[in-house]
């Protein structure tokens, strides 16, 4: 039964129902507005309005997805409430029988900017802050499915009508440009996803990440003028204070995979 549940009809998750659809998966998803709940319904996809943030209606939400065997969660930390992330993703678990096959959005926020080179079993955040929460929760999940449970750590996320180099425009005296970017694109986020789904890859931690990282100065000007944007100014920058760089290696040993943009320039 090609069924697969998506918690968060958004950004992201979108994009990869529209894929994992033709590709013959029925798609059980979930957003929070009833507006958008009918709008998502008109491409094929079963829609549930639910927010975690409030009492759900349990009966209803464990018949609505009974006969999914993947599920992708999707949840933003910046989308709940900071102390409750963690019970919240964990309550979404709990609608899914035993030995349903998740995969978790979590970040490569929670590496520190102290690792040089961001391996899945480098230095993690130890301030507690968004990105600790992330780890916290990947941990619990991992307490409570096991092999059941890949967790993908997205680079800085990029792509149509998401392009961080509009906020950067003709800004000044800005930090870190040398420091180098890590980055991803939303087309290969989807492809990745729905290559672990497909190869049955769980119980796994692997990053998703371009592998060419230039420098903030350098990938930022770019992208202002190709985009026609003024140019951002960076402060003179002596040391390198920030060298962290995403190693995608493990990504692409395990899966095979071959990045579309495996360069911000591509981007």
């Amino acid at each position: 039964m090609k069924n697969i549940g998506i918690i968060g009809l958004g950004w992201l998750g979108l994009p990869l129902a529209r894929d994992m659809q033709k590709q013959g998966f029925t798609i059980f998803g979930t957003t929070t507005s009833l507006v958008k709940k009918y709008e998502l319904e008109k491409e094929g996809f079963h829609v549930l309005v639910v927010n975690l943030n409030e009492d759900q209606n349990r009966s209803e939400v464990q018949e609505f997805f009974k006969t999914c065997n993947f599920v992708f969660l999707n949840i933003p930390p910046s989308k709940c409430n900071f102390q409750s992330y963690q019970s919240q993703i964990l309550s979404a678990v709990s609608f899914f029988e035993i030995g349903t096959k998740f995969i978790f959005a979590s970040s490569t926020s929670v590496y520190s900017e102290n690792v040089k080179i961001a391996l899945e079993d480098s230095q993690i955040l130890g301030d507690y802050n968004f990105s600790s929460q992330l780890f916290l929760t990947e941990k619990a999940l991992k307490s409570k499915l096991n092999s059941d449970l890949t967790i993908l750590r997205f680079a800085g996320l990029f792509g149509y009508d998401r392009n961080p180099a509009k906020f950067l425009a003709g800004k000044k005296s800005l930090k870190k440009g040398n420091a180098p970017v890590n980055l991803v694109h939303l087309d290969d986020c989807v492809s990745f996803i729905s290559s672990v789904f497909e190869h049955n890859i769980f119980g796994e931690i692997m990053n998703v990440c371009s592998s060419e990282h230039p420098s903030r100065e350098e990938f930022y000007s770019w992208k202002c003028i190709q985009g026609n944007l003024e140019k951002p100014e960076f402060e003179i920058q002596k040391d390198n204070l920030s060298t962290k760089i995403v190693s995608n290696e493990k990504s692409k040993t395990i899966l095979n995979f071959t990045y579309k943009f495996d360069s911000p320039f591509q981007f």
